[in-house]
């Protein structure tokens, strides 16, 4: 999963900043998903992924 956030941030850059800290863990309010399933590891990214595997990143959104 670390690869594939640094290949974003290269193709898009700063887009990193909204998705990790600057220690490289995810921040609070950012979920990603392979598929229907959770990223487990939020401190050092390390899930790993098939070819053809369906990312999600979601930020919580708050307010009123």
């Amino acid at each position: 999963m670390a690869e594939l956030l640094e290949d974003l941030n290269r193709r898009y850059p700063g887009l990193a900043d909204y998705i990790v800290h600057e220690n490289g863990t995810l921040r609070q309010h950012v979920n990603i998903f392979v598929g229907e399933r959770l990223l487990a590891d939020r401190q050092q990214l390390s899930d790993s992924l098939e070819d053809g595997d369906d990312v999600s990143i979601m930020q919580a959104l708050s307010g009123g």
